[in-house]
């Protein structure tokens, strides 16, 4: 066995960096949670699959032990062999892996590293912070200010004073939901249920439903919340009334792009 310790490591973990691209990603910050989480990907025999920043292609490993208290995690030896040298050097990393279908990633900093029977095992920092990534059924075309759209939430009890206290900004839109932000310092939790919502089109239209809130990030007090929800009691003329809106957004969308 050797021992072999990093220079300089980095004891504090940086969340993965594409994180603002999943508005769909909740987040795990409960070191409990996280360990449990960790422990079903070992258990899982889940396939982790590690990017090194500033190293190209990607590697395989597998959740080898985790240590709750001593805030260690303990990863089997990257495959290829090139990820060894690579996570030597840089010290940090990425990971996902897929449980039940779903997907999870995180991010870690090497700790040490020890060898048994010709084999490296990595100690790396408990990660701080894990993403439960929910993929959708349904695409979400992107929603801007110009595409004149107001949403409506009159039944939205928590609000913050000086704001209004029935709008929202509408980010993103599909046939089962759409992504939103509000000022609150109290936002609606996973699983409530907003009636009464109710989006103005600029033709006049109105596609009311209620909305089951699926999604919530809240940074700070100081920063809108990100809200994620699903349509409730859709009627047959509200869906396709919704679903000719989205067509329309997709093809700007799209004309855009190609712009």
């Amino acid at each position: 066995m050797f021992f072999r310790r990093p220079p300089h490591p980095d004891p504090a973990p940086e969340p993965p960096a594409d994180l603002d691209a999943h508005s769909s990603a909740e987040r795990i910050t409960n070191p409990a949670q996280i360990a449990r989480f960790l422990q079903l990907f070992k258990d899982g025999h889940c396939l982790l699959n590690v990017s090194i920043p500033g190293v190209e292609g990607s590697f395989n490993s597998a959740v080898l032990r985790v240590h709750p208290k001593r805030e260690l995690l303990i990863l089997d030896e990257l495959n290829p062999h090139t990820g060894h040298q690579a996570l030597i050097k840089r010290q940090r990393f990425n990971a996902r892996c897929r449980l039940h279908g779903v997907e999870y990633r995180f991010a870690s900093v090497l700790q040490r590293v020890e060898e048994q029977r010709g084999i490296a095992l990595y100690f790396a920092a408990m990660p701080q912070l894990l993403l439960h990534i929910q993929r959708r059924n349904h695409f979400r075309v992107p929603v801007d200010s110009n595409a004149g759209i107001e949403l409506n939430l009159p039944n939205l009890p928590l609000r913050e004073e000086g704001t209004d206290p029935s709008q929202a900004s509408l980010l993103d839109l599909s046939a089962s939901g759409l992504g939103m932000q509000l000022v609150t310092p109290t936002p609606p939790d996973r699983g409530d249920i907003l009636p009464g919502c109710a989006l103005h089109l600029p033709d006049g239209t109105v596609i009311r439903s209620e909305l089951e809130i699926r999604f919530v990030y809240a940074r700070d007090r100081l920063r809108p919340v990100r809200l994620g929800g699903q349509f409730l009691k859709l009627d047959r003329k509200a869906r396709n009334q919704l679903a000719a809106l989205i067509r329309e957004l997709e093809r700007r969308h799209l004309r855009n792009q190609s712009r």
